[in-house]
């Protein structure tokens, strides 16, 4: 039997406080609580979730959050536009990317460290494996096992994580919203960008940076139209 806990937004405020020093155990259980009343930010209740608890992590004032967190929203969705026009199943026929925000699917070239003599290899990561609870050694081999990975090590269930497909298309509208604010979240270097983005400043920087690391003449030009300050 699963049990839902609904905290409110002072509660929950407070307990960011009195759990000083386990500020995962914090992320963890808010992604777990079961609240099941919207903020009103525009995002589902799962990507909601995710999004406040990293606004606590990153110390965004109270009085902000919300108005950050609705920046956020506002963000993806032109992201969205960039990527896909906010429309799944609209690859270019030479890309492997695919869903609203264009994930790429095919498996990451191996990388090879400069001078390194052996045989080529992936970074290794541990995981959880949700069917034994076991840590086991985990390989990405593409952006949405890396998302997806990304998204359990910053608190969200490997419950919900396994019902993400490795097709993109076939992400509902809250699985896709996850794996994009994760995969940014948990980027090396980016904490200072993501609380930027609430803020409406830095965007165009955060895509480049963060999500479409390589991109082509039209999609800078879509990215000027839409994130350009």
């Amino acid at each position: 039997m699963e049990i839902g806990i609904e905290i409110s937004q002072k509660q929950r405020v407070g307990l960011q406080h009195n759990m000083t020093g386990n500020v995962k155990a914090f992320d963890a259980m808010l992604m777990t609580s079961g609240r099941d009343v919207s903020m009103n930010t525009g995002f589902e209740l799962e990507p909601e979730n995710f999004l406040y608890s990293r606004a606590l992590k990153l110390d965004i004032p109270d009085k902000d959050i919300h108005d950050w967190m609705s920046e956020w929203f506002n963000y993806s969705r032109k992201v969205r536009k960039i990527e896909s026009g906010d429309r799944k199943y609209q690859s270019p026929e030479e890309s492997s990317a695919e869903g609203v925000y264009q994930f790429i699917t095919t498996e990451f070239e191996i990388p090879v460290d400069p001078g390194f003599q052996g045989p080529p290899h992936f970074p290794k990561s541990i995981k959880i494996n949700p069917e034994t609870g076991e840590e086991e050694i985990f390989i990405p081999k593409n952006s949405v096992e890396t998302a997806r990975q990304r998204a359990f090590n910053l608190g969200v269930s490997s419950k919900y994580i396994k019902d993400i497909s490795d097709n993109p298309n076939d992400w509902h509208d809250d699985q896709a919203d996850v794996m994009f604010l994760a995969n940014i979240a948990a980027a090396p270097g980016s904490d200072q960008y993501f609380i930027d983005v609430g803020y409406g400043k830095n965007q165009l920087e955060t895509y480049y940076l963060f999500h479409h690391t390589k991109p082509d003449a039209a999609t800078i030009d879509r990215a000027e139209k839409y994130l350009g300050e």
